[in-house]
């Protein structure tokens, strides 16, 4: 028997270049098979073992740190088979129990024999299984998407991290260039989904491997479902910062157009993954004559513990909804022993929402169709169709759920929009309007740690990481209104100084008639553990105005046109804080209570702002000229024509410019 150190496979697949596998994909109702051929005529037994045992790797056998693929066959066909000097750690069917948090790591060295023709051969594979992480609580949310097909930019991934505990507000990243693009396969990835390790410490990023804007003109979706990929783009890492380089994984058959739109979710019962994505699958592998609209797209699924080993496919949804027609992008959650689907029924081009006891099971129950129809959009209009359906639960409320569907333009949208629900089971969902959302076309949320959403920003966007930001004080007098800053001073993890926005939280108007202090706190529209506070004192006596500004500082309009001017009040909260407006001539510039100027006649006004309780005073001086075009200077050079207008035919003469010697 010899000895090895198994080393990482994660993105070469070498040592399996020599399997020769023969796959027959058939789909309803026909057969999955695997046949084996001959290693070589001269080859022995002996030669065949030992060949097939130097082939066997283990993924990231250095770093274990969930259930490892151990195959059972070899590539030239031997039988192999395993066994593990540590099974409480790593069992002879490749199911890991890691060390606690804080624990050493493990050490194991796992035995693989290969058996063909009544000759053996052995090899030890030494692993290193690594302890447990230890647990932290979700308390922000992390968004990677792509964009579109109408740039070769835009089919990559993008990434996007939430303000705090909020899947309202949103920091586009890495200053809204994209951070992974794929130079595998078609060279552009649409449709990233996130998935978080079973243990929690490591990340899968697939895709669908896919140019739309290189290789199908942009928008010939028909034929990117004909001839497009069979393979899925993956990448891996174990913080959202360290990426592996993207790697090609073929999951569908020749007979497949397309694998489009993948998701993967845990098996935990299985101690697997299943990923699963739409193909249309034709009857002959050869593209030449394929037409989209003589089959329909149906969803596969697939398993693998490592995204690098996955089994063939199986079908998941097949229903035909018309000529090239069927079911496409799902998302699945589980809540209370349930699975959730939702999926696009290309029938009427939308998701419908389907439940299961059994994540595998062909035979889900609609619970219901056209999922939001008829709600409200967030650009004035109303949620017709949506596609790309991204579902996810909230950090903290374990029966809150979040829904994402892109409404895109053909279907009277502008994107992405969010939809809620506090009942799952009941399909019950409502359209968020006041999401501010990245410019994602299709994408995937997961929540993620302060460490891991710190580890974001600090690689991608330092600027908007917060430091730290110091209370401000206000002073208001006893029963008047509050006024609380739009925005705040905060220190960025680059050690700028910025003014970022805040949304406060509520103010009950009793603390406004009690005197003494109190404390008001906001969300800051940055990443980061740092919330606004206002310290807010309320006194008996009047707050006295201590400055106004008044911008523009100046004004020039012609007759007829607006200006709205800003009135600035130094304290906030001052009492007299109403700012009273007046002409010096109205006849040329009239200015009404808000402080909005309007032309009214050629000249030149002095508009003034005076605080109510007199303190705070500013003027601006208005210019109003007559529309009659711009002023042309004297020494101008002009062309004169025979013509008094442009378009008089000639002969026309040009003036020369006097002479300056």
């Amino acid at each position: 028997m010899s000895s090895r150190t198994a080393l990482q496979p994660q993105l070469d697949r070498a040592a399996h270049a020599k399997r020769l596998v023969l796959t027959v994909l058939v789909i309803a109702g026909l057969l999955f098979g695997v046949t084996p051929t001959q290693f070589s005529a001269a080859a022995t037994a002996a030669e065949i073992a030992a060949a097939d045992v130097a082939a066997v790797s283990i993924t990231n056998a250095d770093d274990i740190r969930g259930n490892v693929h151990l195959p059972t066959l070899g590539d030239q066909g031997s039988t192999l088979s395993w066994s593990s000097d540590a099974p409480d750690v790593i069992s002879t069917d490749g199911v890991v129990t890691r060390p606690p948090a804080g624990a050493p790591a493990a050490t194991v060295t796992l035995t693989v024999t290969a058996t063909t023709d009544g000759a053996t051969a052995a090899e030890d594979l030494v692993v290193t299984v690594t302890p447990l992480p230890v647990a932290e609580e979700k308390t922000a949310y992390f968004f990677p998407y792509f964009r579109g097909e109408t740039d070769t930019t835009f089919e990559e991934i993008y990434f996007a991290a939430s303000h705090g505990d909020s899947v309202k507000s949103w920091e586009v990243l890495n200053d809204g260039e994209s951070v992974l693009e794929s130079t595998v396969g078609e060279e552009g990835v649409r449709d990233p989904f996130i998935i978080r390790s079973a243990e929690g410490d490591r990340f899968w990023m697939i895709g669908t491997d896919l140019n739309m804007h290189d290789n199908y003109d942009q928008f010939n979706f028909a034929q990117a479902q004909q001839r497009g990929s069979k393979h899925l783009v993956i990448w891996e890492s174990d913080n959202l910062v360290d990426w592996s380089e993207p790697r090609l994984v073929k999951v569908s058959s020749d007979f497949a157009g397309n694998s489009w739109a993948p998701e993967a979710y845990y098996d935990e019962a299985a101690g697997e993954y299943v990923v699963y994505w739409a193909s249309a699958i034709y009857p002959t592998t050869e593209v030449d004559g394929r037409n989209i609209r003589d089959t329909y797209q149906r969803m596969f699924y697939a398993t693998t513990r490592d995204f690098v080993h996955f089994t063939e496919p199986q079908v998941w949804v097949d229903e035909r909804k018309g000529a090239g027609l069927g079911m496409i992008d799902a998302s699945v959650g589980e809540y209370d022993g349930t699975y959730y689907r939702i999926i696009k029924d290309e029938g009427y081009m939308s998701v419908r929402q389907d439940e299961s006891d059994e994540l595998r099971s062909t035979s889900w129950t609609t619970t219901q169709e056209r999922l939001g129809q008829g709600q409200p959009n967030p650009w004035g209009g109303t949620f017709t169709q949506g596609e790309g359906p991204s579902l996810f639960p909230s950090n903290d409320d374990p029966d809150h759920w979040y829904l994402l569907v892109d409404q895109p333009s053909y279907h009277g949208g502008q994107g992405y929009m969010l939809f809620e629900t506090d009942n799952l089971p009941a399909a019950e969902w409502t359209a968020v309007l006041d999401a501010d959302l990245p410019p994602a076309r299709h994408g995937s949320i997961i929540g993620i740690t302060e460490t891991e959403l710190e580890a974001l920003y600090e690689a991608y966007q330092p600027d908007r990481w917060l430091a730290s930001s110091a209370p401000v004080a206000l002073t208001v007098q006893k029963g008047d209104a509050l006024q609380l800053p739009d925005a705040v001073a905060a220190v960025m993890g680059d050690g700028s100084t910025q003014q970022v926005a805040v949304t406060w939280d509520d103010v009950d108007p009793a603390q406004l008639d009690t005197l003494g202090t109190f404390q008001v706190s906001g969300v800051l529209a940055a990443g980061g553990p740092v919330t606004a506070r206002a310290d807010v004192t309320v006194q008996e006596d009047a707050v006295p105005v201590e400055n106004l500004s008044v911008e523009p500082a100046s004004v020039e309009l012609v007759v007829g046109r607006t200006q709205q001017l800003r009135a600035s009040v130094t304290p906030l909260n001052a009492t007299g804080r109403a700012v009273v407006w007046t002409s010096s001539d109205p006849d040329v510039a009239a200015v009404d209570a808000t402080g909005l100027v309007r032309a009214a006649g050629p000249g030149s006004a002095t508009i003034t702002g005076t605080t109510a309780d007199g303190n705070g005073t500013d003027s601006v001086t208005v210019t109003v000229v007559s529309d009659g075009g711009p002023t042309i200077p004297e020494s101008a050079w002009l062309d004169s024509f025979e013509g008094a207008e442009l378009g008089i035919a000639g002969p026309w003469s040009a003036t020369p410019p006097p002479s300056t010697s």
